[in-house]
């Protein structure tokens, strides 16, 4: 496949006023989550996922590696021969406790999604969407959350297949039997880890209790976390800050009523539950009445996004 499908598809910029958006009315959408390892939904977002579930939403995730590169917590017995497997088993797990329809790999290995072929990689995201159908894309935000390169490859590649996916000229032998058809999601979302917003609800947490740790404590005792020069380095990438600042945000889902499903889901995921990951330790009600809100950001057309300091005028709904 060639380079000329993304360069021609990023060309083909929908006119949202053509877009004919469905009714807000989850029980009508198709959410389809676009990610690099098998638990970025379920510790990003898995609440929101839950909530829409519960309310007749066909949830789709689609997970670009087995995470098969990870490291392994002390409450798992997986070796490094066996990760990949163990934690494909811990996704499908989550993904059932919060009503997912189906989960999707896209086969390749952990840490090199920075290395493979672009245009294949949308190409097979693309073909998902034209199967699919879905209303709502979410990925993680060009930052990689905390640089991550695989986050930021899998940011990239959304952001591409969500226009490829609609352009009849981008990857054309897709269509070439008439199985499938372009196909234009109507919104776009990242997730946003919001500091300031995570901060204060880690804080409240701790109020209740809990002792932080990891990047938790590290929000926690910030003096300024406004600040874009800050060192994260007990968990961001070399010359990379963790999350972004409350002003990234557009979007935020309050997930009171489905903390359980939540912790549910996270504590399937026991690879991932190192003792310096906070949610190792939190119980369900904390998810409920203090770790509440889930952050997004809805992209434009054009890849930017629409940015304001005020949570009153956050969108509450995808």
């Amino acid at each position: 496949m060639t380079s000329s499908n993304v360069r021609q598809s990023s060309t083909f910029i929908p006119d949202p006023s053509d877009l004919q958006l469905k009714t807000q009315n989850s029980k009508l959408i198709t959410i389809m989550t676009i990610l690099a390892h098998p638990d970025d939904e379920t510790f990003a977002f898995s609440g929101t996922l839950a909530k829409y579930a519960a309310q007749g939403a066909r949830i789709i995730c689609v997970c670009a590696t087995r995470g098969e590169g990870g490291d392994i917590s002390d409450l798992s017995d997986a070796t490094k021969e066996t990760l990949g497997q163990v934690r494909e088993a811990e996704l499908r797990a989550a993904a059932a406790v919060i009503g997912a329809a189906e989960v999707i790999f896209l086969d390749y290995i952990d840490g090199t999604l920075h290395t493979v072929d672009f245009d294949e990689l949308v190409g097979k995201a693309v073909r998902l969407i034209r199967q699919y159908r879905p209303d709502v894309l979410i990925s993680f935000g060009p930052e990689g959350v905390y640089g991550h390169l695989d986050h930021i490859t899998m940011s990239k590649a959304a952001f591409a297949a969500w226009h490829a996916a609609a352009d009849p000229a981008a990857y054309p032998e897709q269509l070439a039997d008439g199985s499938l058809s372009p196909h234009q999601a109507d919104r776009l979302y990242y997730f946003v880890f919001g500091r300031q917003t995570l901060a204060r609800q880690m804080q409240q947490v701790a109020e209740l209790g809990w002792t932080p740790v990891g990047w938790a404590a590290d929000l926690i005792n910030e003096v300024d976390l406004a600040a874009e020069n800050t060192n994260w380095a007990s968990v961001a990438q070399p010359g990379a800050m963790l999350g972004s600042t409350d002003d990234h945000i557009n979007t935020a889902i309050d997930i009171r009523g489905y903390g359980d499903k939540k912790h549910a889901a996270i504590m399937c995921h026991r690879t991932q539950l190192h003792t310096h990951e906070p949610q190792r330790y939190f119980i369900p009600a904390w998810f409920d009445n203090a770790y509440h809100l889930e952050t997004f950001a809805r992209v434009n057309p054009d890849g930017t996004t629409h940015h304001t300091s005020d949570p009153a005028e956050w969108a509450t709904e995808l």
